[in-house]
């Protein structure tokens, strides 16, 4: 069974493997990121966090 508290305990590994890949990208701006998975929503919140991975949802 999933479990919010376990999950949120053993997925800092997953936060800071995305951190250090983010670091290795090229990125410029111009792209678009899409977040498909499961989670705490860790990663994307430290994604948008950049401003290159900012959008408003009235330029989509």
């Amino acid at each position: 069974m999933w479990n919010l508290e376990e999950y949120t305990k053993n997925s800092d590994a997953q936060l800071r493997w995305a951190k250090q890949l983010r670091s290795h990208l090229d990125l410029n701006g111009g792209e678009s990121v899409l977040d498909v998975g499961c989670g705490d929503r860790k990663i994307t919140a430290n994604a948008s966090s950049f401003s290159i991975f900012r959008k408003s949802r009235r330029n989509r």
